[in-house]
């Protein structure tokens, strides 16, 4: 059976009489099954509206910004509505349409403005000679775009962070187990590895009950090894070599914490770290140079810790070390640790 789109329209109270034009128009869509419709307007007596607000806003799949100067100044529509759409939209959840209703002097430097509005280009629906056009012309757009699929939701999971003063990468996988291997789909994707690694060459993961890392060999072609020896499966211990199918050097490292231990594969040339794959099973890493911080920031000189990173309900959390405040990361966030830009994208 299929489920109709719930939308959530985001709106300045100054601008609800234009709202209200356009209900008939989006109740076509209702109509139709493609769309559930709702507004702040349907808080009932007794309800406690931000609350509602935030739960509606939460469980959308559609968000409708209703663009004009009075929903910029909204403080409410603008810094607490809008914030929470665009990370729902960065991170699949929802999709969100700015719809411009009147002409707004936009600059191309407010954060919705990356995203296509409608009507398109720019004529706001107070500009058209017949505003029902314009609603219908956004009733079509509106339609088109409920049949188009939303992209699964990112959970958090895989996370790519790279430090702009650093050459190399590092992957944090907050789970318990992680695939390496050649095929993109993988935890630990060696896509740019040679022929002798296989599309998925070993697993590695956490066993709580023993509290060991593991490395299995998934049935490779040319086999996995760890100091030396070829293995099915073994217990990784701090500094152990693992060689996959004799092309590829990795050494394990253990990362003790209070919030709970994360392993992490090292890849050098030389002297130098190339990348860094780090599993976390509790979700959490730290990020510094301490003896705890699995994302290691050499430049770093002071031995401390900066911050750490945290993936809940499928949601990416930063803290800083020096204050205790939680903040939540958006696809694409930047952190700013200590003269050190990390960039942070989600990859699953």
């Amino acid at each position: 059976m299929k489920t109709s789109l719930r939308v959530f329209c985001s709106y300045s109270h100054r601008d609800e009489e234009l709202r209200n034009e356009f209900a008939p128009f989006l109740a076509i869509l209702e109509r139709e099954g493609i769309v559930t419709a709702w507004h702040d307007r349907k808080i009932l007596a007794g309800d406690e509206w931000a609350q509602k607000i935030d739960d509606e806003l939460k469980s959308s799949d559609l968000i409708l910004l209703f663009i004009s100067a009075h929903f910029i100044q909204s403080s409410y529509a603008f810094d607490i509505e809008m914030k929470q759409a665009l990370e729902m939209h960065d991170m699949n959840r929802a999709r969100v349409v700015p719809v411009l209703l009147r002409p707004t002097p936009l600059h191309g430097s407010l954060p919705f403005e990356r995203l296509q509005m409608i009507p398109r280009d720019m004529k706001a629906v107070t500009s058209w000679a017949d505003r029902d056009a314009a609603w219908t012309v956004i009733t079509m757009e509106l339609r088109e775009l409920a049949r188009t699929p939303l992209e699964p939701p990112l959970t958090a999971r895989r996370v790519l962070l790279e430090c702009r003063s650093l050459p190399n990468e590092i992957i944090c996988v907050f789970d318990n187990t992680a695939v390496v291997g050649r095929e993109p789909t993988c935890d630990i994707a060696l896509t740019q590895a040679p022929g002798s690694i296989s599309k998925q060459h070993a697993r590695f993961f956490y066993d709580d009950k023993k509290h060991e890392f593991i490395i299995d060999d998934l049935e490779s072609r040319n086999g996995t090894f760890v100091d030396g020896e070829r293995i099915r499966m073994k217990p990784l211990r701090l500094g152990s070599r693992v060689d996959l199918g004799g092309a590829l050097q990795l050494t394990f490292w253990r990362y003790p914490a209070a919030a709970g231990s994360s392993g992490v594969l090292i890849y050098t040339q030389g002297e130098k770290e190339i990348a860094r794959y780090v599993l976390a099973p509790l979700h959490r890493v730290g990020i510094g140079t301490t003896t705890n911080d699995a994302v290691q920031l050499p430049l770093v000189t002071d031995g401390r810790q900066i911050g750490s990173l945290e993936s809940k309900d499928g949601l990416l959390y930063y803290t800083p070390a020096d204050r205790g405040d939680q903040v939540r990361l958006a696809n694409g966030a930047t952190i700013d640790a200590h003269a050190l830009k990390i960039d942070v994208r989600i990859l699953d």
